[in-house]
């Protein structure tokens, strides 16, 4: 596995809970699954609570 040199990834994590990080192509079922589940963060990590991230947000149907 590799990447190119121009290839960047950045996570950002809440200071407590679980993560379910999905590495594998043998993840993607699963994380299809989960990720319409995932609940909206409390503020936007960039913009801070006024942030358009949270208005953004779709919440699964």
């Amino acid at each position: 596995m590799g990447a190119d040199d121009d290839f960047l990834v950045v996570g950002a994590y809440p200071p407590v809970g679980t993560y379910d990080e999905c590495t594998t192509v043998e993840d993607r079922p699963r994380a299809l699954k989960s990720i319409p589940k995932t609940p909206p963060p409390r503020k936007d990590a960039v913009y801070g609570a006024g942030g358009p991230l949270l208005k953004l947000w779709k919440k699964a149907k």
